[in-house]
Parts: C-alpha cells; structure tokens; sequence
C-alpha cells in the first residue's frame, strides 16, 4: 500500500489545467488569452501582467499555476510569508524577470526561443509603498554580543560547560564563568571548533542580522517590473483597491481579471469528486452541510473535508465545523437586518456577527434607500436611524455602554419595521443590493494620501520652527506652487535644481515629492527629482522669478480712465 502523501487534500486536489478550474469561466477565458498574448512573439505584449481579484479560496492561485503548466512555464512565486520589500523583489522577482531559468524539474528555459517563466506575486494587496528612506516605527537595538546571547542562552556557567561537553576528554577546560568568554567572534580558538559552538555561533550571527520580512518599497518595486518585465507577471489580490490607488500602472497597465465567489452547486460537485477520488466516502448530507458552510470557498470547503475525515465514528460534523469568520457576514447580516420586518433584540443583532454598533451603523445608512419600498417608508426608517445615532453618541459621551443595545435594536429592528411593517420582506438576493458604505471606502481610499501630507506638514513644520496646525495654511501654499508650475525653458534648470534641494534637505520621500507635484509616486518628475537630490550639493536657494511680461496695450477703440 503506498505511503499517503504528505501534502495538504487541498494542494493533492489543486488543478493541474485551466479546464480543471470550477466556477469560472470568463476569468479562464481572459487568463488564458493573457497567456496566448505572450506565445505570439519572442517580445513581450503590451500588458505584461495580469491582476486576479477575488475572494479566498475562488481559485486565483490555482488558476496562474495551472495556466503555467497548460503552457510549459517555470514559475517564480513570493507569497506573503515571504519578505518582499524592495530590496527581495528586485532580486528575486526582478532577476526572474530579465533572465533565463530553469524549471521545477530541471529544464532550462531560453527567452531568445519563446519559452517564459510565470512570476506569480500572491496577496498584493498587501503590500506597501512607503519607501525604505522613510525608515522604520521601531526604534533602532543594538545586536547583542555573543558573551550576552551565551548567557541568556544558557543562564549558568555549568549548563554552557555541559552543552558543549568542556573538560571532557579531548575537548578544551570548562570556563569559569560567562566574562571568560570573548564579547565578540572568537577567532581560532579551541573550544571554537566544538560542534555546539559552531551552532550557537550561527544562531548568534543570525540574531545579530536578522533577515528583512518586512514590505517596505514593495509595491514601487512591483510598479515597476510590471512595466518593465520581460516575463509574465501575475498579481493576486482580494482588494485591488490598495493597488490601484498607489499606482496608475495597476489601474490601466495590467489585465484585470475578476474571480466570484463560487455557486453553492459548482462547490458541491467538486466536494463530492474528492471525495469519491480520495475514497472519503462522505455522504450527500455531508456534503451539504459543509457547502452551507463554506459560502462559496471552494478551499475552505476541500480544507472542511479533510478535518471531517479524521473524526471518530458518532461525533457530529457540525459541532466541529463551528463557524467561520467571512468578510462575507456584514453584507449578510446587512440584508438580514433590513429585511427582518420584525423586532430583533440585541442577541438576535449580534448573532454571527462580531461588530459593535458604530461598525454596523455605515452599512445600514447605506443600504437603506436600497430597500425602501417608497418615501415614507425611507422617511420614517432615516429618524429612527438618526435615533440609534444619538444613543451612540451618548454612550460615547458618558462611557455607558449599555446604550449600545437600545442603538442595535432600533438601528435594525427598528429600521426594518420602518421599512417593511407587514411583516418580512422577499426583495432577492443579497449580494445584488447591500452595497459597501462609500464613506468608509473614501476614507480608506484616502488614508494613505492623509497620511504622505501629515508626514510632508511635519516636516515642512520643523524646518520653518511654525507649528502643523499652522503650514498647511502659511507654508504649503508657498512651495506645493513651485512644484506644480510650468517655467519657461529657461528657468527649467534652475527650478529642477530648487525642488531637488529642497527634497534632499527636508529628506522628502518618492509619496511626498508626488504630493507636491500632484502625481503618481513612479511618476518619471518624481525620479527626476529623487535622483538629483542624491547628487546637489549647492545651498538651497529660491528658484528663480518669473520675469515680467510686458503689459499688453489695451484693444483698439478701449477708453483710458487716466
């Protein structure tokens, strides 16, 4: 009987072709096309890369892995357990992206004969596009000294003395105590040889450099091999919006490529072709129960399985299954509120649900003109809307939180019976009318740009000893102006020269250059500038005046006044 495999069901189970993807068929069609686009010639296409967008567990991994491999590609993959700031992009991704390679198995690949490499770059979305420059939050510790690593290591001189076997036969005297032992590397010393000191050696080498897992410069660095790889690329995300707001590249030069989440019949007739093929033997109940579960992740669904499988013999898998936590569960619970046409109590609101009121508060102002019948209906649910406000507020105010239930109670119940007072409401399907509250969207659109400028006032605020509350009105409308104008050919020089001074002096970093100039941060002005400023030696000084223009003489038959 052969040995079972090692490997997770859900990675045995992963499919090996774009035929095998379940649910998705216009995204096959355009990833597939994104493929063709680049068998056509030995140069690349116009759209190097392709953004995957959807929910976990839709199939986005799997669908780049099996187009490689419908295809002959190697594949290069940096996941989010992977570091990925600038620095391992450039190395890894950047260097796959420029030259041959060889695949999985061994073979080579030559990019003069057409053959590719497939870098996939998993959960994008998380990366961040502040600049190294910017340097970190944590504050900056010493590495310790290989005498301190030994005695936190070990605590006791004879503990130290026994692991690495001292005084034995053959082997160095034990020392006396931890200042016996050099602060630094040990050089060619006897005991330095021993096989545990060899190891705790490297152990302290390594905690003395530790690796960088951070993403820091990450997503600029991936702006920039999407335009400029000579491979195809293929980005994952659940969000593109933390993409698409960074650069104008992940808005206009990638494929975009949208994933669902699965139909409750694609995911129960994958279900049941694992388990007849694993010989899992579950039964149609089963089944559906996890499928009900899952809501459309067709991997949570393969992971449910392989927990069902290990399970003695009488033990129910709904007690075992419990409950997931899905992004899912705000616009579920959002149409369950509005349509319940009844009086909910606080336990029925915070059911499946970990939210608190002023989370649920934007969803429900925002979906509520979507199931009102008429205006009165609207009308009377709003007041009672704005009535759940003003409890919020007074529980904030006097730190009463049980206001918090009347606020939940009126906010959906409430509403509800506002809205559909005959009892509940069949208006369709959720998903087609709960939207996503446009506030919390603009304000987490603008986070990023909220936070280039405090960190651009703060700035600008210790150079010129004003406080912040004061530049943005008396300083920044002072110099974002020598940003944005257009000079004559003439004063080009002398203007570049100013800005790029300014931003080596102030230390500006590639978002705040682009704040002033009003673009993007890859913009081609704001590596002009980043790049002389590494290179300006000249003391900064005011860019030239425009030179005044001669006044026009006023039009044919204008009366003078003087």
């Amino acid at each position: 009987m052969p040995a079972a495999s090692p490997l997770p069901l859900a990675e045995r189970c992963r499919p090996r072709s774009l035929k095998d993807i379940v649910g998705q068929p216009e995204a096959v069609r355009k990833l597939r096309a994104f493929g063709e686009s680049w068998q056509q010639g030995t140069h690349p296409p116009r759209i190097r890369a392709a953004l995957l967008e959807g929910v976990p567990g839709t199939g986005k991994t799997s669908a780049a892995l099996a187009l490689a491999n419908d295809l002959g590609w190697g594949v290069v993959e940096m996941n989010a357990s992977d570091a990925r700031n600038r620095t391992a992009i450039e190395q890894v991704a950047g260097r796959a992206a420029i030259t041959n390679t060889f695949t999985s198995d061994g073979r080579f690949l030559s990019s003069r004969k057409g053959e590719r490499n497939l870098i996939i770059l998993d959960e994008a979305d998380c990366l961040s596009g502040h600049s190294a420059r910017e340097g970190s939050e944590e504050p900056s510790r010493t590495p310790p000294t290989f005498r301190e690593f030994l005695e936190t290591r070990y605590r006791r001189i004879d503990a130290l003395n026994e692991a690495w076997h001292l005084g034995q036969e053959g082997n160095p005297d034990p020392f006396p105590s931890f200042h016996a032992l050099p602060a630094g590397s040990p050089g060619r010393a006897a005991w330095a040889r021993l096989p545990q000191a060899q190891a705790d050696l490297r152990d302290w080498r390594g905690a003395a450099n530790p690796p960088d897992l951070s993403d820091r410069g990450g997503l600029l660095a991936v702006a920039k091999l999407v335009r400029e790889t000579l491979q195809p690329v293929i980005l994952t995300v659940n969000n593109s919006r933390p993409l698409t707001k960074g650069s104008a590249v992940f808005r206009t030069g990638v494929s975009r490529v949208r994933f669902y989440p699965l139909r409750e019949e694609s995911v129960r007739g994958a279900l049941h072709r694992i388990s007849m093929a694993e010989n899992l033997g579950f039964s149609d109940e089963v089944i559906d129960l996890v499928v009900a579960h899952v809501k459309g992740d067709l991997r949570a669904g393969i992971n449910d399985l392989e927990a069902l499988s290990g399970l003695p013999p009488g033990v129910d898998p709904a007690t075992v299954l419990g409950y997931r936590d899905l992004e899912s569960n705000l616009y579920e619970a959002t149409h369950r509120w509005l349509t319940a046409g009844r009086l909910l109590r606080n336990t029925d609101v915070m059911e499946g649900v970990d939210a608190s009121p002023e989370d649920m508060l934007p969803w429900i102002e925002e979906n509520v003109p979507r199931y009102a019948p008429g205006p009165e209906e609207l009308s009377r649910a709003m007041e009672r809307l704005a009535r759940a406000q003003f409890y919020l507020g007074k529980a904030s105010r006097l730190r009463v939180w049980t206001l918090w239930s009347y606020a939940s109670e009126i906010m959906t119940g409430g509403v509800s019976l506002a809205l559909f007072p005959e009892g509940p409401a069949s208006v369709g399907r959720q998903e087609n009318r709960v939207e996503f509250p446009r506030f919390l969207a603009g304000m987490g659109s603008s986070r990023g740009q909220r936070a280039v400028q405090h960190s651009l006032l703060s700035k600008l605020a210790r150079r010129t000893h004003l406080s912040q509350r004061r530049t943005p009105d008396l300083i920044l409308p002072l110099v974002q102006p020598l940003f944005q104008r257009s000079p004559a050919a003439r004063e080009m020089e002398a203007l570049l020269r100013f800005q790029s001074a300014l931003a080596r002096e102030l230390e500006l970093s590639a978002e705040e250059i682009a704040f002033l100039l009003d673009q993007e941060p890859d913009h081609p002005s704001v590596t002009r500038i980043l790049k002389e400023a590494q290179h300006v030696s000249e003391p900064l000084m005011p860019p030239p005046l425009p030179s005044p223009e001669t006044p026009a003489a006023p039009p044919r038959g204008q009366r003078k006044l003087f």
